[in-house]
């Protein structure tokens, strides 16, 4: 077998309406539990963990991306988390750094950090404030707020400034 398959058998189905998860009923290739033991696919990929790193699968089972990280999030509008010596950054489906890790992560969140939405926009933190980013990572509003949720389409989002 060849490091290309990831896994022997899978199989991929809904639970309870939050779409497919990759059930862990198999061994290969050192993939490990992710956190709960199930893995979500976000648009067609899923993150594992392969000898302490993060990996992403397709729904094949087969290895799209290793990457070097220990920590990151799911791919959205192209680019996924990834947790650096402490600093949040950005990578392509490639694997590509092309948002140098100078974020903060917030350890209070599930997942470490914003992701991007459909109108481009993800938020991040420094210095302890909340404000958004493009996928340049240039802020387009700075960091100004206590907390933030997910910025719309239309270029609203709920904020909290205490």
């Amino acid at each position: 077998m060849g490091h290309q398959t990831a896994v022997s058998s899978y199989r991929a189905r809904e639970v309870h309406g939050c779409g497919p998860f990759l059930f862990r009923e198999w061994v290969s290739l050192g993939i490990q539990r992710w956190k709960s033991g199930l893995y979500q696919y976000v648009n067609g990929i899923a993150k594992v963990m392969i000898n302490g790193k993060v990996a992403y699968i397709n729904n094949n089972g087969k290895i799209l991306l290793k990457t070097a990280y220990t920590d990151a999030g799911d791919f959205h509008q192209g680019l996924a988390w990834i947790l650096s010596n402490g600093k949040v950054g950005y990578i392509d489906t490639k694997g590509k750094l092309v948002i140098k890790p100078s974020f903060e992560p917030d350890y209070g969140m599930v997942t470490r950090a914003g992701d991007f939405q459909s109108n481009g926009l993800a938020p991040a933190l420094l210095n302890g404030k909340w404000g958004f980013i493009n996928k340049k990572g240039v802020w387009v509003m700075k960091p100004q707020f206590a907390w933030v949720r997910s910025i719309s389409p239309a270029g609203f989002a709920v904020v909290g400034v205490q």
